[in-house]
């Protein structure tokens, strides 16, 4: 937006003017003039005037306008003449010398110059400081439309220029000017500002010539809602679909506010209380809730609310700020049971002291992902009951300030529990704290230390005996570990919910389940005040050592990050689905000590199981057996469980998915007296049913290339004595694994320690990979070429039909994959370095294969597949033919 302004001002003089005066008195006397004066500008400076004369000479200076004593002190103020008098001579120099002009008008004197009867008038003028002014610079007005005038004096021409907010300062026809030629008058139309923030405006007057301007800021107040409360609770009706609430009477209706359903008013008829609870609402939480400025106790919970608390746009921390920001007087605050996400409201020094009757906060069960560390300043000087559970807050480190805090034991345990995705950490320094509780199971009253003094280790389990997962997993996981480690200082203490129907239902468990440890129904403080305890997601636990110091935490959801997996098509184990034993076990070795427990039932020893029966052909048979289990395990199903899931993970992979039909999977069940496998750590003389290995530094290796004691548990199953392919899981036991190649005339066995995140990818590798298709390593560890020893048995295995996917050449014509080199429907064939655990010397076909134990690729590559197909069909009893292979060829990448 651009207006033009000329103003009319005295002529501009480039030069000097040069006026000649007077006569000459007589024939000898001459004054000459050799240079001229130039005009100065405001900034002033110095000049020489140059002459000569043959008499002489005086100089005086006269006024251009004025006379007097006003001449007089204007001569002082700005210009100096030296010398003022002087002898004849030739090239004479006169200097004129001036100051600064700080006023807005030119102004200039005549230079008198007399020599004998000659005189010379010089005018010495200087130019005016150009300005251009708009009086008042900053202008403050309120959010109404209205119409601004402002006075701006100039003299130069100047354009007016609305550099910023024209959407809301639009020019006006200036009314006539009421003042000297040099004012004018500006007028703005400011619009109305609807916005509850304030905004600013600027408005430059600036010549169009020069870098000249003067600036004019205008700040337009922010609109203040009149109905603030009004507002915030209409527009929480419409932005959590209010249409939907389960309760919404009198919302939105000319009825006082606190006869709408779920607000409270004081007397005045400010809110100080809005509790919608279980209330059906959906949506997100509007801004505009921070009209709620008195607002106590704002309850939400068990709703469907989401979106952020924090908000981005505004002050006070780094552009965030949350509705609660405003309500100074709030002292609960319950969002509990939603799916809130972000970070927590940044609540400073300053937001805590605005914020000094805050004492209950509960943001348990939403997704929030900021860091304890934002919420220090809230300890400071006040009881707070804060209440976290069940979200996604970065665990591990806590701050000082709330390991130091006094009720800290009884914060801990409602904020300990996070389910960051991937993260299988728990709050260090999370604390039981001490309370009593009433026991079903005795029928007495017991405090929870005691429990923890007299144990190593205590598990507090939340359980819920109505949900059937709930009971599912105390008749297992939790026996199992009771009967295992009851006797080395173990014991359990199931918490649940608190309500009738729940206390029915335990102790309906309890006439139906034997049932050796405590559940506990009505827990308190030692000074009976309510206590949280962790709660859902039902069944889980949180193990504690002897000083109520928790240990670890395990949940339905929590997954751990295994070094080895199925891939990316491969979920991460849920550490709950199988107990994580292995997890367990080394948390239980390091607190309680190596399991001393010893099996006395072996009724179930040899007993026998199809998981997955054939349907063509002869039936291959593959046999999956457990060593390092006892009794309990297999009493509470966990053998059986462990079995299923070797099947599952054999029949997920290509070519065995397609080849399903001709697989006979058996299981047999083997009863350990102990519950791991002999290592350096453990005693030596801990007996397993098939004493098939021990473990060391480099993982599982088997005592005697496969059990002994075989024989024993096939003498029954006629099938299983001509099995070919037997799979035996080592229980405790690391994710290691160890493949022993046969001729294929004769069983070959995968070995798996059971260790949960590496498990189905090493049963793959182990069982399919070794014993069913006598399939090589394909990775070198060893920056070496191979043994002799090594370089036989490759030799041999091709002569007898093993180790046909690694070759002891690179020469494409010799490779015992050569018909599929050069094959365009197979491009990831070729030849790669590596094999049998040698770098070099030995070659396999593809760079990605599960037989190079990689994790990323959780699949057999081309030439691997056709060896299984081939062995598959051998062992089935039918004719192979390369033809076959392909007809039903399936890749898994």
């Amino acid at each position: 937006m651009k207006s033009i302004i000329k103003l009319t001002f005295w002529p501009t003089f480039l030069l000097a003017a040069v006026m000649f005066t007077g006569c000459t008195k007589g024939p000898d006397s001459y004054l000459q003039l050799q240079s001229e004066l130039y005009t100065f500008d405001a900034s002033g400076g110095e000049n020489l005037l140059i002459f000569s004369t043959d008499s002489p000479w005086s100089v005086e200076t006269e006024p251009l306008t004025t006379t007097g004593s006003a001449f007089a002190a204007q001569r002082k103020a700005w210009y100096s003449i030296t010398p003022s008098s002087g002898p004849a001579g030739e090239n004479l120099r006169l200097q004129v010398t001036v100051g600064e002009n700080d006023t807005y008008s030119e102004r200039g004197v005549f230079l008198v110059l007399r020599a004998g009867t000659r005189e010379e008038r010089i005018a010495v003028r200087q130019r005016q400081k150009n300005a251009i002014l708009s009086g008042q610079n900053d202008y403050a007005v309120s959010c109404e439309e209205q119409t601004l005038t402002v006075e701006v004096q100039a003299n130069v021409a100047y354009e007016t220029v609305v550099e910023s907010g024209q959407q809301w300062i639009k020019e006006a026809e200036a009314p006539t000017d009421t003042k000297a030629l040099e004012t004018t008058a500006h007028a703005f139309r400011i619009a109305a500002n609807t916005e509850e923030r304030e905004r600013k405006g600027v408005v430059l007057f600036r010549n169009t010539e020069t870098k000249l301007c003067d600036t004019l800021t205008i700040v337009q107040a922010a609109w203040t809602d009149p109905t603030p409360e009004l507002t915030a609770l209409t527009a929480l009706y419409e932005s959590t679909g209010g249409d939907g609430w389960t309760h919404n009477d009198n919302w939105c209706s000319d009825k006082p506010l606190n006869e709408w359903y779920g607000v409270e008013t004081d007397l005045s008829g400010r809110v100080i209380a809005l509790r919608l609870s279980n209330n059906n609402l959906t949506g997100e939480l509007p801004d505009e809730l921070s009209g709620l400025t008195v607002l106590r106790h704002l309850d939400l919970s068990h709703n469907d609310i989401g979106g952020t608390i924090n908000k981005q746009g505004r002050p006070p921390k780094n552009g965030t700020y949350s509705f609660m920001d405003t309500m100074h007087e709030l002292t609960t605050v319950d969002l509990s049971h939603n799916r809130i996400e972000g970070g927590l409201p940044f609540w400073s020094e300053w937001t805590s002291k605005s914020h000094k009757f805050l004492d209950y906060i509960d943001f348990s069960y939403n997704e929030l992902d900021s860091n304890l560390r934002e919420w220090t300043a809230l300890f400071d000087g006040r009881n707070l009951d804060l209440r976290l559970n069940y979200n996604k807050i970065p665990t591990g480190y806590v701050p000082d300030i709330y390991l130091n805090y006094h009720s800290w034991p009884q914060m801990s345990m409602a904020i300990a529990r996070q389910r960051a995705d991937k993260d299988t950490g728990f709050m260090d320094g999370a604390q039981l704290p001490d309370f009593l509780f009433d026991d079903l199971t005795t029928g007495q009253t017991l405090r929870v230390q005691d429990i923890c003094k007299d144990n190593c280790m205590t598990m507090l389990l939340s359980w819920d005996p109505l949900q059937e997962k709930s009971v599912r997993f105390a008749e297992t996981t939790v026996q199992r570990l009771h009967k295992l480690y009851h006797g080395q200082g173990f014991d359990v203490i199931a918490v649940i919910p608190k309500g009738e129907e729940y206390r029915r239902a335990a102790e309906e468990y309890l006439r139906t389940h034997e049932t050796e440890w405590y559940i506990c129904s009505d827990y308190r403080t030692l000074s009976g005040e309510e206590l949280v305890l962790p709660g859902a997601p039902y069944p889980s636990y949180m193990l504690f050592d002897a000083e109520g110091i928790i240990v670890d935490e395990i949940y339905e959801g929590k997954n751990i990050p295994p070094s080895f997996s199925m891939g990316p098509w491969q979920p991460l184990e849920d550490i709950l689905s199988l107990g994580f034993d292995y997890y367990v076990s080394l948390c239980f070795y390091e607190h309680v000590g190596a399991c001393k427990y010893e099996s006395t039932d072996y009724s179930m020893d040899k007993q026998y199981e199809l998981l997955h029966a054939a349907t063509r052909g002869d039936g291959v048979d593959i046999v999956l057996m457990g060593d390092a289990f006892t009794d309990i395990d297999i009493e509470v199903g966990r053998y059986r469980q462990i079995m299923e899931a070797a099947k599952d993970a054999l029949l997920s992979v290509e070519p065995l998915k397609t080849y399903k039909d001709y697989l006979n999977i058996h299981m047999v069940y083997a009863v350990s007296k102990h519950a791991q496998p002999r290592t350096k750590d453990w005693p030596a003389d801990y007996e397993t049913a098939l004493d098939i290995g021990f473990i060391t530094n480099w993982g599982l290796q088997m005592s005697h290339g496969g059990p002994t004691n075989l024989s024993d548990y096939t003498q029954d199953h006629e099938r299983l004595q001509t099995a070919k392919v037997w799979g035996f899981v080592v229980n405790n036991c690391p994710g290691a694994g160890a493949g022993y190649i046969n001729p294929p005339y004769q069983p070959s066995f995968g070995t798996i320690g059971y260790l949960d995140g590496t498990f189905y990818f090493t049963v793959v590798h182990e069982v399919a990979g070794h014993a069913l298709g006598l399939l090589g390593d394909e990775y070198g560890l060893n920056q070496t070429t191979p043994t002799s020893g090594a370089i036989e048995t490759i030799h041999y295995g091709h002569r007898v039909g093993t180790h046909l996917n690694l070759s002891l050449t690179n020469d494409p014509a010799s490779v015992p994959w050569a018909h599929l080199i050069g094959d365009s429907r197979f491009p990831d064939v070729g030849i790669y370095r590596g094999g049998s655990n040698y770098l070099y010397g030995v070659w396999h076909a593809s760079p990605r294969c599960i037989m190079n134990s990689s994790p990323n690729w959780p699949y057999f590559d081309t030439v691997c597949r056709e060896l299984l197909v081939r062995r598959i069909l051998t062992l089935a009893g039918e004719e192979y033919t390369f033809e076959k292979f392909l007809e039903n060829d399936k890749m898994d990448y």
